[in-house]
């Protein structure tokens, strides 16, 4: 009987394509990951030192204060992991004692870091990837390291590019090193090159008051590598970018704002014009997530949030409103909230009393805000109608981040619904983000009569969902 042509034809290819091995990609892992869909990735210190080790952690523009969920120190023998959900690589800052350094964590690599007495080793599944990584990369980002100081602003990118090339050229590379790394840190050294320079212009602008002009080449340069979906997957991609929107951005600068408020303002219009189409959602959802957990306040940082959540499809704003439910409720605790409530604060007629643990009302609503925040003010009309409604909750204002003299002139020209007022210095922020779990606002707070919280933080008034707490 003889056999099919076809099937001798078929058999034949799947001969040689089982014999013949696959051709490396240098695709990164994480390549399908978003910010609606990341990656959850661990990051673990352990203390093998003779004595108790202080340590910190911090990730640029993540959504979440590690304060909150990282003891300050380990004792020896003891270990504390850091869970994150990311979609592309990060550095972390690390601190621990002699050690101050900037890491990287890619997304799903989970890292495992031990602290000896005179080094830190990494000891997770991932060691091959990581010990290249360190090895290029922490030479070259060294902490606590001053920008170059000089004018020529094209020397400084050849030079730091030169460098870091020869560099990594002398690194050995490990067998069996996944075949994305090398191209991942070549992207990231150019990146890093181009960005040298201007972080030294913003050196010079801050600290030496000398306004120094960024040629051309560097910052168009410096574009075209941002737009390059492939540079997305260097961890290197958020300074840089960050960089890029500030320089970019200065040219429209107000003069009526500050410095900060300025660069915040320029790097949003970056996110609303990212130059990579297909992760706009995905890096203005990640800003808008980080805006909403930072605790600086600047002139037009509600409108900007505003406008960035606007910008983005419903799914990243459902997703970007879940985080920011969770850092708040991680950040707030019951004894943050105690405490604020016996501290002695300022009043309108300049005494300092608190606002009491214990109260004849059923309900407090703690309303925590700022000088010059309008979604505040759009909350008055809604917060007479609330009171009215149920004469047993009492509102509270809590101010904070405001200068005293601004504080009283907001009362007497914007007339809030209650008589209730405290001001917070601004030394003493961190009370409130213990009690609120942010220094957004308007964020409300509901204690009941003995000062337990009902809600924290809680919707609000203008949310019908505040009074089923109520009813």
């Amino acid at each position: 009987m003889m056999s099919h042509p076809y099937l001798l034809f078929s058999l034949l290819l799947f001969l040689l394509s089982a014999c013949t091995p696959k051709k490396p990609s240098s695709e990164v892992p994480w390549k399908e990951a978003s910010f609606i869909e990341p990656i959850t990735t661990t990051l673990t210190f352990t203390n093998e030192g003779a004595e108790t080790r202080e340590f910190s952690a911090r990730i640029q523009e993540y959504p979440l204060d590690f304060k909150a969920v990282l003891p300050d120190s380990l004792h020896p023998g003891d270990s504390a992991t850091l869970t994150v959900d990311i979609h592309q690589p990060h550095y972390v800052f690390c601190a621990s004692e002699y050690s101050l350094s900037l890491r990287v964590l890619l997304p799903g690599l989970d890292r495992a870091l031990t602290h000896t007495d005179s080094e830190v080793v990494e000891v997770g599944p991932h060691k091959l990837e990581y010990d290249y990584l360190d090895a290029v990369l922490l030479p070259l980002n060294i902490v606590g390291r001053q920008p170059p100081t000089g004018t020529d602003l094209l020397e400084i990118q050849r030079a730091y590019y030169s460098k870091a090339r020869a560099h990594y050229d002398t690194v050995a590379v490990p067998e069996g090193l996944p075949t994305y790394i090398r191209p991942l840190l070549e992207r990231t050294i150019a990146l890093a090159s181009f960005t040298e320079p201007i972080v030294s212009h913003n050196y010079h602008l801050f600290f030496m008051e000398d306004t120094l002009t960024v040629p051309t080449a560097i910052s168009d340069s410096l574009g075209r590598m941002l737009a390059k979906p492939a540079y997305y997957d260097s961890p290197e991609y958020n300074g840089s970018f960050i960089c890029w929107a500030q320089l970019t951005g200065e040219t429209d600068h107000n003069s009526a704002y500050d410095v900060t408020s300025n660069f915040m303002t320029s790097r949003a219009r970056g996110y609303l014009n990212f130059p990579i189409s297909e992760r706009r959602a995905d890096a203005t959802a990640s800003h808008l997530a980080y805006l909403l957990t930072d605790q600086r306040v600047y002139l037009n940082k509600s409108e900007t949030i505003d406008t960035l959540r606007a910008s983005l499809p419903e799914s990243y704003q459902t997703a970007v409103a879940t985080i920011e439910r969770s850092a708040t409720a991680k950040s707030a605790s019951a004894e943050g909230l105690f405490n604020l409530l016996m501290t002695d604060y300022q009043t309108p007629d300049g005494s300092e009393r608190s606002i009491g643990s214990k109260s004849e009302r059923r309900f407090r609503l703690l309303k925590f805000w700022f000088a010059g925040c309008v979604p505040c003010l759009a909350q008055q009309p809604y917060e007479r109608e609330l009171l009215a409604a149920y004469p047993n909750a009492e509102l509270i204002y809590v101010a904070h981040n405001t200068q005293p003299d601004t504080w009283r002139a907001y009362l007497d020209e914007h007339e809030p619904p209650t008589a209730r007022q405290y001001l917070v210095p601004k030394q003493q922020t961190k009370e409130v983000l213990a009690a609120a779990g942010t220094t957004g606002a308007p964020t409300y707070v509901m204690v009941d009569a003995n000062g337990q919280a009902v809600c924290q933080p809680c919707p609000k008034p203008s949310d019908p969902l505040l009074r089923q707490f109520l009813d």
